[in-house]
């Protein structure tokens, strides 16, 4: 039996469904029957249906069970009845009762032992007009395919008596076989794998862009993901559905583009943003932060008919902190145009990786239940779905109006897709009532809207509005300076070749020599950055003043549900800290992003706030970085010289350090539970020249935040890294969302829900001797005790794990 596998976002859209919250999307199209029509609507529709015969894919596909990988198959069993129903308003039917009837029959899941998708034949409705409702799994078919499927089932003619069944194939589908058994499968995953490590570069500098930005440390018009305002929106959502709609001629919206220099995009926005502005402001809940709208963009070429989703996401602010309509708009635009200047850097690899990554976060805060207590990922979806430009018809009934209905999440319990047919322009406004009761209000908004904007463009007041607007219009994106070098010269290393290498091949001696280029151009790169940073006044002792209590506090939400939530933290030993200031020492384990480091820091904050303050410390490349030193420096974190940590004992502040460095953060899955120190021992005599106790920390399960497959050490000296970038490791490791790839960057994987138990242990007192500092017998005895207690430690914790990842 012919399989598909299921895509990771498709997989996202069948993990994050309940009863309440339904993963399809819909339509509803309104056609309006010819004058004297006589015949049976319904019977001529069915037949057509059963004429087709066998129902061909996507839409004969159901889930595939058992222990074999995600996929869809061939349902032998389809029947046309199982999927095809009728519905019937009692004449005459108003617009409002079938927008009821249509929101109940949305709020229902869809059954997945068939194939994902039914449809609705609605009769009875006033004005010589029928409706159909066709709801399909967003795992199935996106809105863009799903759109391509119904439209080519239409006639371009009034006269033709019958159709083409919309399961029918419109175009030559390329949807390969998955071969069965373990060889096919992995040969599958080797061709796909020097695919996927080739965007590792671009991918990653865009999550560092999309990091700071979340931040707010780095100035763009562009918005992140999880950083919008909380808004009645973000309530958790029901099962319940209402439809609200709204149609407008397209000629009018592209003179008010003409007039505004906006794309027919930017006033649907623009239109949605001033509605929700006035339905806010009524609700006395507006605001005081703008808006963020999530915004999808198909990937599809013109030649892909699949099943499936092929989508990427552009963050928009819709500027309602803006009163002027015409203001608004051009922050509106100015948002857009630096969303798509982003967006086109990217190949649509690294678009679908980073759709994946984005799809991964949003299923973890709704499988979670904590989507209502963290800032939104946006506080609603606005889409556009193309629709036919030419008037269509079925079986002489012409379409008069196209309502898209999409999916609802929580945190977002409102949906706003468009559609275009015909010169004209609908509206689908879908709600869950708990949050927004009457979503037809806000669609008779859009005209209040649309009129506003048409005054604020018209030929008197266009010039004068457009340079007041503006100047309110954002600030342009800062530029990166010295970081965009580090982040180009980490784009140009030749990834294909470092695979190879990886993989135990051999390199012609010029793809070596490029090799050998590429990461002393990266060395230089990471230098530059250190010099320029160091040249332009920062202080290295920022960062002594502890932790900003404003950043601390405004960031507790989503640390404290990561910490309580995803990473399940179990945190013990607070009452064997000493009174003094003391120099905390233990392993940090899960590569760059070491979560276990982090949740130390994050939990001392939380149990002692600002009455004692510990200081980490970061590498001064990155404590150098843009946007990512000064979060550091606001979260107390200092550059690692002697001076500022002994300026840090002398404020009365603890220290903590990781001596593994990189060996420690890196070392291979199989000693996750084993204490590497790195055989560096300056700790002990920093801590013997400032006078304080060492306090060993044990932790377990941040190793299990990523899976360490090989140090890589023969590779890092093959490759020269000890010279060139410090490092004995080149790791090899197998992540979210790459897969097995060589680890270069911070942002390479999203971290696993591992459970984290840490314990800080006993403090050790040095002698009061300063001579013992050089002394390398004392240092070395004071060495193996700390790290055979910190073993002791790791150990006892291992013990309570039952399971890997899940503790």
């Amino acid at each position: 039996m012919a399989k598909q596998r299921l895509s990771a976002v498709d997989w996202a859209f069948l993990q994050t469904e309940t009863p309440s919250k339904l993963a399809h999307v819909a339509g509803l199209w309104v056609f309006k029957l010819p004058k004297y029509y006589r015949r049976n609507f319904w019977n001529e529709f069915m037949q057509g249906l059963r004429d087709a015969g066998t129902a061909h894919p996507p839409f004969n596909y159901r889930l595939g069970g058992g222990l074999d990988l995600p996929s869809w198959i061939e349902d032998p069993g389809f029947d046309i009845e199982d999927h095809v129903r009728f519905a019937a308003l009692p004449a005459p039917g108003t617009t409002d009762q079938m927008l009821k009837m249509v929101s109940r029959i949305h709020s229902k899941q869809l059954d997945r032992s068939k194939p994902l998708w039914e449809c609705y034949l609605i009769e009875g409705i006033k004005g010589r007009r029928v409706a159909i409702y066709f709801k399909v799994h967003h795992a199935l078919l996106d809105g863009v395919a799903t759109m391509e499927h119904l439209v080519g089932s239409l006639s371009a003619s009034p006269e033709a008596q019958s159709s083409r069944a919309f399961w029918q194939p419109v175009l030559k589908r390329k949807a390969p076989v998955i071969e069965t058994g373990l060889l096919g499968r992995l040969g599958k995953v080797s061709a796909g794998l020097v695919d996927q490590i080739r965007t590792v570069p671009e991918l990653s500098a865009t999550l560092a862009r999309e990091g700071l930005k979340v931040l707010n440390l780095a100035e763009s018009s562009a918005k992140a993901p999880f950083m919008a305002p909380k808004t009645p929106l973000g309530r958790a959502i029901t099962a319940d559905r209402k439809l609200g709609v709204a149609s407008f001629l397209l000629p009018r919206i592209k003179k008010l583009g003409r007039n505004s220099g906006a794309t027919v995009n930017d006033i649907v926005l623009a239109m949605s943003a001033g509605a929700l502005r006035d339905y806010l402001t009524e609700n006395q809940s507006l605001p005081a932060r703008p808006l963020t709208a999530w915004v999808p963009v198909s990937l599809r070429s013109a030649e892909e008919n699949e099943t499936g989703n092929r989508v990427t996401v552009m963050m928009c602010s819709l500027g309602t902190d803006i009163r002027d309509s015409g203001e608004r708009l051009e922050v509106i635009k100015s948002s857009v145009s630096a969303a798509k200047k982003e967006l086109s850097g990217h190949s649509a690899r690294a678009s679908d990786n980073y759709t994946q990554l984005l799809s991964g976060l949003v299923v973890l805060t709704q499988t979670l239940g904590v989507a209502d207590r963290l800032p939104p990922a946006a506080n609603l979806v606005i889409s556009n779905v193309p629709g036919p430009r030419e008037p269509r018809y079925i079986n002489g009934a012409m379409l008069v109006e196209q309502y898209p209905l999409s999916m609802l999440i929580d945190g977002q319990a409102l949906n706003i897709t468009v559609t275009s047919h015909d010169d004209r322009l609908d509206f689908g406004l879908l709600s869950c009532p708990n949050a927004l009761p009457d979503p037809q209000r806000l669609a008779d908004g859009l005209e209040t809207e649309l009129k506003r904007l048409e005054r604020s463009f018209s030929s008197a007041a266009k010039s004068t509005t457009s340079s007041a607007a503006k100047k309110k219009a954002g600030k342009k994106p800062s530029r990166p300076g010295d970081f965009g070098q580090l982040v180009a010269s980490l784009g140009a290393i030749p990834i294909e070749a470092l695979n190879k290498l990886a993989s135990g091949g051999n390199l012609s001696k010029k793809a070596w020599s490029e090799l050998q280029k590429s990461f002393d151009r990266l060395n230089q790169a990471a230098q530059s950055l250190q010099k320029g940073a160091s040249g332009k006044g920062r202080s290295k002792k920022e960062g002594l003043d502890g932790p900003d209590p404003e950043l601390m506090n405004a960031q507790a939400p989503l640390w404290n549900a990561l910490m309580d939530y995803y990473f399940r933290l179990e945190f013990a030993g607070w009452e064997s800290l000493p009174e003094v200031p003391s120099l905390l020492i233990g392993v940090h384990s899960g590569g760059p992003l070491t979560m276990d480091a982090w949740t130390v820091a994050l939990a001392w904050w939380r149990h002692f706030g600002e009455q004692r303050s510990l200081h980490g410390t970061a590498h001064d490349v990155l404590m150098s970085a843009p946007g990512l030193g000064s979060y550091f420096k606001r979260m107390g974190t200092i550059s690692p010289s002697r001076e500022n940590i002994g300026a840090a004992f002398r404020k009365g502040d603890d220290v903590i350090l990781w001596p593994g460095g990189e060996v420690d953060a890196y070392r291979s899955w199989d000693k996750r539970d084993i204490a590497v120190l790195g055989g560096r021992t300056g700790f002990i005599r920093l801590a013997i020249r400032e006078g304080v106790p060492i306090v060993p920390v044990a932790t377990i399960g941040g190793h299990d935040t990523l899976f360490v497959l090989s140090e890589g050490r023969g590779l890092a000296k093959a490759l020269g890294l000890k010279k060139r970038m410090r490092s004995d490791v080149a790791p090899i490791t197998l992540s979210i969302p790459f897969g097995v790839t060589l680890h270069l960057t911070p942002f390479q994987h999203v971290p696993l829900p591992a459970k984290i138990r840490t314990e800080i242990l006993e403090p050790i007192h040095l002698g009061a001797d300063p001579d013992l500092e050089n002394d390398n017998e004392y240092v070395g005895k004071v060495y193996t005790e700390i790290e055979s207690v910190i073993q002791a430690g790791m150990t006892r914790l291992a013990r309570k794990r039952k399971f890997p990842v899940l503790g």
